[in-house]
């Protein structure tokens, strides 16, 4: 079987570029990489990413690949209509239209031309699967597009911890400071709540907040905390490795996940795999998979709940360490072969 994997990016900061990466480590052999151009401009990214998908399709089309698995249904590329292949769709979440402006929402109306061209699609959570579900649902009472047929086959897959972190036994020494893992500037995010509840937590702790995200984030953070007069406290890790990022995470006293929502939330599962608590919003939509064993308060709290993992120093309980740990890259990827398998015989017994 060859499996043409399509990604903006097989190495940038953020879950999906982290989903994207692993499956073409994991399917070694048989995927065929199909990369964009990342940018923060996103009329950049589609002009630069639609060459490069044209480009390399062009050489793809002297032997199609079996299957085309495009990993971000957001990603800046249209599947294409007329192939042969089997074509699949990932979909992390439906962010673009639950909190974007006009520009996101052009992005959630690419990546519903991808779903109509998609014979399949695959989800991070079940939460996801009902919301695209629900949100089909309303444009078919309204009938506002004749293509919303929800009854594609679908598979809900989990995302993994990477081996880095299964490797870091949980730190049995002094714990201390907080930090947040991923990017920030986008709106289901919560930058200002992230800073607001370390600005109280300051107020009546010494400690740090280390701040694992991309240096394009880190300028909007050191400006906003400039503003704060918290700047000071923040401590910056760019591009670190995955072996790096377990290390300094199982230190810490606990993982301050201020959000307004996640997809799915990976760095809450790497966080309580090397034995460091979480800390999350009641309000945040996270789904329960990644949830479980997060200490869920409400944002007024959460300060105080941080001031308490400081004073602690605790590591997250054997049970969350181990459930956290269940999750891994080889049994998302064994999944989505699997997948890829019953989609290209149903094909067969069609054909």
């Amino acid at each position: 079987m060859k499996v043409a994997l399509i990604a903006q990016s097989f190495s940038g900061a953020g879950g999906t570029a982290r989903y994207a990466q692993q499956l073409l480590l994991n399917l070694r052999g048989m995927a065929i990489p199909v990369e964009g151009r990342a940018s923060h401009n996103p009329f950049v990214s589609y002009l630069s990413s639609s060459i490069a998908l044209y480009a390399r399709w062009k050489y793809l089309e002297v032997k199609p690949p079996e299957l085309v698995h495009l990993t971000n249904a957001y990603a800046p590329f249209l599947l294409p209509r007329r192939i042969s292949s089997v074509r699949v769709s990932t979909w992390h979440d439906l962010f673009p239209l639950i909190y974007g402006g006009l520009l996101d929402r052009q992005t959630f109306s690419v990546g519903m031309l991808n779903y109509s061209r998609s014979d399949a699609l695959i989800f991070n959570s079940e939460e996801t699967i009902l919301k695209l579900k629900a949100f089909l649902e309303s444009c078919h009472i309204k009938k506002v597009s004749s293509s919303s047929d929800y009854q594609k086959p679908s598979r809900v897959i989990w995302l993994g911890v990477p081996d880095a972190f299964m490797k870091r036994k949980p730190w049995d020494g002094p714990r201390k400071d907080l930090a947040f893992v991923g990017v920030l500037h986008n709106r289901h995010k919560d930058l200002l709540g992230l800073l607001t509840v370390f600005a109280e937590v300051r107020a009546s702790r010494a400690c740090r907040l280390h701040l694992f995200t991309p240096a394009y984030d880190a300028g909007l953070a050191l400006t906003k905390a400039k503003e704060m007069g918290i700047h000071r406290d923040l401590v910056f890790h760019q591009s670190a490795s995955d072996e790096q990022l377990a290390i300094e995470l199982s230190k810490v006293s606990a993982l301050l996940h201020v959000v307004r929502a996640e997809g799915f939330g990976l760095t809450i599962l790497e966080s309580l795999s090397v034995g460091t608590p979480v800390l999350l919003p009641k309000e945040a939509e996270v789904p329960g998979v990644t949830a479980k064993y997060a200490s869920r308060v409400s944002f007024s709290k959460l300060a105080d709940s941080a001031v308490r993992a400081l004073d602690r120093g605790a590591q997250a309980p054997p049970e969350a360490v181990a459930y956290a740990r269940s999750f891994t890259w080889s049994r998302t990827a064994q999944e989505t072969l699997k997948f890829y398998e019953e989609l290209l015989d149903q094909k067969t017994l069609k054909g």
